[in-house]
């Protein structure tokens, strides 16, 4: 299905549809979900994946941590 264009897997909580279920289930954790499991120490802020904290991180914090890179922390149940 991947070269077809039709996506057969929808989104239960939106319009978001996809042509894979792993990326349907990718997309409902970070969008529908409210859980962020990585998160910057240095300021608190949660991210659905390491990149984006990675991202935050280079951004926002660059001078204040210098070139460290953040560590990814999982929030606990």
């Amino acid at each position: 299905m991947l070269h077809t264009r039709q996506k057969p897997y929808p989104c239960p909580h939106s319009e978001y549809r996809s042509t894979q279920l792993s990326h349907l289930k990718k997309h409902v954790a970070s969008a529908h979900t409210g859980v962020f499991p990585h998160n910057y120490d240095l300021c608190g802020k949660g991210f659905h994946a390491p990149g984006r904290l990675r991202d935050h991180a280079q951004k926002k914090h660059q001078e204040t941590r210098g070139s460290d890179e953040p560590s990814s922390q999982e929030n606990a149940p």
